[in-house]
């Protein structure tokens, strides 16, 4: 979120990518709610406004130290773009873990033969995208 934040035009592009849900850290969940405030008021050029919108002082601070730093200006459509992935890669490993626990409560039941080679069907095309995914991070 940090680069995201230091190319804050690239917020507006990627935000639906990004989803709020998707995000894991609570520093990164207060970033995107600052981000996103900034964006409806059409303040997302203001770094010192965006700064003002951030209740924790560790996320101000964070960003804040972030600002002058290259490592978050250099190429910023790479970083952000395997930041995604990475984001839909943890989203696709959760939809694995409760396919495989809907699985074996579905095999433990017995006798809905159809309902579990859905289930099947459904595991293999979450591995292929996972595949996938894994492959392009690489």
């Amino acid at each position: 979120m940090l680069t995201v934040a230091n190319n804050r035009e690239l917020y507006l592009k990627t935000r639906t990518s990004i989803g709020f849900e998707s995000l894991n850290d609570p520093k990164a969940h207060e970033l995107y709610e600052a981000l996103e405030q900034a964006a409806r008021e059409d303040s997302l050029a203001s770094s010192e406004y965006l700064l003002q919108l951030l209740d924790s002082e560790q996320v101000k601070s964070d960003l804040s130290s972030s600002f002058g730093l290259a490592e978050f200006r250099n190429e910023p459509h790479k970083i952000l773009n395997e930041g995604l992935l990475r984001i839909r890669l943890r989203s696709w490993e959760k939809k694995r873990q409760s396919n495989k626990r809907l699985l074996d409560i579905t095999q433990l039941e017995g006798n809905d033969s159809e309902a579990i080679e859905e289930l099947l069907k459904e595991r293999l095309e979450i591995e292929e995208e996972i595949a996938r995914i894994k492959q392009e991070l690489e």
